[in-house]
């Protein structure tokens, strides 16, 4: 099972003081709530883990308080909130008040472990956790994996056995009766997995490679010829397994919901999107996050609230895209709008430091 960690670090505290503007942010434990049918907000007091919001209509002061706390999966779930008080109705939108920092760690073999209880682990149970995890074949041993969620780490899902999900053209035209497909894609497509080249129906049997580069060989000679450019894609069901495979049973072996997802090679379609949108509540794709010469980002990409991109949400690489300077930087200016940002990681990696990490 090839899985990936999210570690969701809550960062960076901001003050708020309350008027008598309708306009004015309120703090409901870790969240914005923008009363958008109030007038009047008088003050909030916070109680410990929740926060009381008092509002002041004809009536007189109202109490609205909630007890919710904030994670990464519920950051997906419904933002608006009707309540009747005093016979009026009140609709409340939420709003993250804190940024996230997630870091994923893609294909978690038992290395991730160590850097859990080397490094995360001192934060818990203080600092929310994700665990993300593919369902085929996995290094750490369900008692591990456990352990974390047990430490506050939720489980994502990376795909059942890590084959790409998006849909890629044909680079070289290949004729009726050969069984060979060439291309820089090959690698992300494993073998067994079941595939479509144009509407014709494949399976893959092994992958080599030769004086023109890599290739894999599908299990029957082709019915036609094929020009460049045509599509390959996995199969419907075969995709289906991919995206849903065993979840339930891994959620019961787990004893948690699986409720995210995070693209095998960062990368979806629309056909995969909208699956995904019908069991999980996000997805992680990537958008790497930019600095130009003068080390101003030049394409954020950051994930906002309403994250109406959580299927594609925007990542971008702890290991390569930053320095340790620049990724303080980056949590800065993300901070300030106080945005979701994602930086995903491999621990088998050369390039991968836990010492950046800590820091």
């Amino acid at each position: 099972m090839i899985k990936s960690i999210l570690l969701i670090l809550l960062i960076l505290s901001f003050n708020i003081s309350c008027s008598n503007s309708v306009t004015e942010k309120v703090i409901v434990n870790s969240q914005l709530l923008i009363p958008s049918n109030t007038e009047n907000i008088k003050k909030i007091v916070s109680k410990e883990d929740e926060i009381i919001l008092y509002i002041t209509d004809s009536s007189g002061y109202i109490e609205f308080s909630t007890g919710d706390k904030i994670s990464f999966s519920n950051l997906f779930d419904k933002t608006h909130r009707t309540e009747i008080v005093n016979n009026k109705e009140l609709d409340f939108l939420y709003i993250p008040l804190k940024p996230f920092l997630v870091i994923t760690y893609d294909d978690c073999p038992e290395s991730d472990y160590s850097v859990y209880t080397n490094v995360h682990k001192l934060y818990s149970p203080v600092v929310p956790a994700e665990l993300g995890l593919n369902i085929g074949s996995h290094a750490l041993s369900i008692d591990k994996l456990k352990e974390m969620v047990s430490n506050g780490f939720e489980i994502v899902n990376h795909g059942y056995s890590h084959n790409r999900l998006e849909t890629v053209a044909l680079q070289k035209a290949v004729k009726k009766g050969e069984q060979n497909i060439h291309g820089w894609f090959v690698h992300t497509f494993l073998n067994k997995a079941e595939i479509l080249i144009g509407n014709d129906e494949y399976t893959i049997v092994s992958h080599s490679s030769d004086s023109e580069g890599q290739y894999f060989i599908v299990d029957k000679p082709f019915s036609k010829d094929y020009e460049v450019g045509t599509n390959i894609c996995l199969q419907r069901k075969f995709l289906e397994n991919e995206l849903f495979g065993q979840v339930e049973n891994a959620e019961k072996e787990l004893g948690t919901k699986i409720l995210n997802f995070t693209y095998p090679y960062t990368v979806s379609d629309e056909r995969t999107r909208k699956l995904i949108s019908t069991k999980y509540k996000s997805s992680r794709a990537y958008n790497g996050l930019q600095f130009n010469n003068s080390k101003n980002l030049t394409n954020p990409g950051f994930n906002f609230f309403p994250f109406e991109n959580r299927y594609q949400l925007n990542s971008a690489s702890f290991d390569t895209d930053y320095s340790e300077k620049e990724i303080e930087k980056l949590l800065r200016v993300g901070g300030g709008y106080n945005a979701m940002i994602i930086l995903f990681t491999h621990t088998w990696d050369k390039l991968f430091s836990e010492k950046k990490l800590n820091s």
